[in-house]
């Protein structure tokens, strides 16, 4: 399975707190290119939650600084629209940050 290309992915770029990053480091490659396959699994399963999760309640670090880092994803636009019809007023950037510490929890 290759990377998506031409006009039918869209990239989005989203945060990640480097102690985030760094576990992602081990599961999925540290490249874009690599990661991309990860990601897109981890929305798909997010997506298909029977729960709807309550993203604008996420939980703050309580006074530890924190270093946050961007991250790139490559997706299909069937993704994005799924993403928007299950999360109409939560950006999409949001909803992949989500659903990526989701699966990252989960491994």
């Amino acid at each position: 399975m290759g990377r998506p290309r031409g006009e039918d992915t869209i990239r989005y770029v989203f945060r990640l707190s480097e102690s985030a990053k760094k576990k992602m480091d081990k599961v999925a490659p540290p490249s874009a290119r690599a990661r991309s396959p990860f990601i897109r699994e981890a929305l798909e399963e997010f997506v298909a939650l029977k729960e709807r999760k309550n993203l604008s309640d996420r939980p703050h670090m309580m006074g530890r600084p924190t270093t946050y880092v961007q991250v790139c994803a490559t997706l299909q636009p069937e993704i994005v629209g799924a993403i928007k019809d299950v999360y109409p007023d939560t950006s999409v950037s949001v909803v992949i940050q989500a659903a990526v510490i989701h699966a990252l929890e989960n491994k």
